[in-house]
């Protein structure tokens, strides 16, 4: 058995997690930015060192937002890249056992109800 193999048979599940985890990873480095962005606007207008200091804190805020989608970018492909590892191990444990007429035997119960196998 290939893992290629494994891949062809699973086309769908392997799309539908594609197309999922893009959208998560898409919502992901928005919400991280736009929560980074208030954050930072509340620093700078709530905080009195800031707010004595800075009088147009437009620029930070745009630095702010910049600074946290590329920490947000980075974060949510580690995210990715680790969803795919799992959902690729279930599907190779689920072929291996299946041969065997077993349910996959490293896999937890929630796992296997969502995906269906």
């Amino acid at each position: 058995m290939c893992i290629r193999d494994s891949f062809t048979r699973n086309a769908a599940t392997f799309g539908l997690s594609q197309g999922l985890g893009q959208a998560f990873v898409i919502i992901g480095k928005v919400f991280i930015t736009v929560v980074s962005v208030l954050l930072g606007h509340l620093l700078l207008t709530k905080v009195p060192q800031f707010s004595e200091r800075v009088t147009d804190g437009f620029i930070l805020l745009i630095l702010f937002g910049i600074i946290a989608y590329i920490i947000a970018s980075v974060f949510m492909e580690v995210w990715g890249m680790a969803t795919d590892a799992i959902l690729h191990s279930f599907l190779v444990d689920h072929e291996i056992h299946k041969l065997s007429g077993l349910k996959a035997k490293h896999c937890p119960d929630g796992l296997r109800s969502v995906i269906g196998h």
